[in-house]
């Protein structure tokens, strides 16, 4: 088998590549052909999409922020997916239980069953976990505008003050499928896996073969309806309260009542913007399942 394994240079401050390496010698004296790739800024198609369409597996060594950059490409090439996590959450890899240890991996590849699942898009790039409007949104940007290199837990404190300093909700109207669903100040996350950063995971019921992304409205004032939506959130309690609006849909548009972020897989994506629309693409990406 022909398998691209792709991996972030600086994820975990050079972690991803340690990670792989010892995988990809196992897959070599198991007789797989393995050609190593690390993510450039160039654009995908000078350096991506030959290694990939070329392929029969690819490996994705690195935060989730890696497998959104392949995802796109093993989609459109119907090459299967598999996460080697090695970034600061690595929920793709979570959500699915794909190993990372070099037996485990090959016992995955050597067994070679696929699994299909949805995917998510807005403003033209794909998400595979969720993407969201609110305070995390402001967050994520203040982070991208910053970032100088790999990225930990810390890197995210000292935004997190600053945005949270001045923060106050937009106003979002949100229409799932044709049909209004809220029209109040809050917090909007589009998911189409359960998992979402430190455990919060606020579509706990997202699954993502239903061909449909879950909307979860929290309503908030301010911050401090947030930092309490924030403690029920871990426990799945926040779903018991009736201010807290949730829906599934193929379609999900959004009109804010000022320019807003976007960001979609710990991603920043875009600029500010008044308006968003949110769309599945059923069974576009095969994974490798574990095991």
């Amino acid at each position: 088998m022909r398998i691209a394994c792709v991996f972030n240079p600086i994820s975990g401050g050079g972690r991803a590549e340690r990670l792989l390496r010892p995988v990809a010698d196992l897959l070599r004296q198991c007789g797989h052909e393995v050609v190593l790739q690390q993510t450039q800024v160039a654009p995908v198609g000078e350096w991506l999409i030959p290694t990939v369409s070329r392929s029969e597996l690819v490996i994705v060594a690195g935060g989730d922020g890696a497998v959104r950059l392949v995802a796109p490409v093993a989609a459109d090439s119907g090459v299967p997916l598999h996460h080697l996590r090695s970034g600061v959450e690595n929920l793709f890899a979570k959500s699915f239980a794909m190993p990372w240890q070099p037996g485990p991996v090959l016992h995955a590849v050597s067994r070679c069953r696929h699994e299909v699942i949805d995917v998510g898009s807005v403003a033209g790039e794909m998400f595979t976990i969720m993407g969201s409007i609110g305070l995390d949104a402001d967050v994520v940007h203040a982070v991208a505008a910053r970032r100088r290199g790999s990225l930990g837990r810390a890197s995210y404190l000292r935004p997190i003050i600053e945005v949270m300093r001045d923060w106050t909700p937009p106003r979002l109207r949100v229409v799932v499928d044709g049909e209004p669903f809220v029209d109040e100040p809050g917090m909007l996350v589009v998911a189409n896996l359960r998992r979402y950063a430190c455990g919060l995971d606020p579509a706990r019921r997202a699954d993502p073969a239903d061909g449909r992304l879950d909307a979860v409205f929290l309503p908030a004032k301010g911050v401090a309806s947030l930092v309490r939506w924030a403690a029920l959130l871990p426990v799945g309690l926040h779903l018991r309260d009736p201010r807290v609006a949730c829906r599934r849909g193929r379609l999900i548009e959004v009109a804010a009542d000022r320019a807003v972020r976007v960001q979609v897989d710990g991603d920043a994506i875009g600029g500010p913007t008044r308006t968003a629309r949110f769309e599945v693409r059923p069974r576009a990406l095969q994974i490798l399942r574990a095991g």
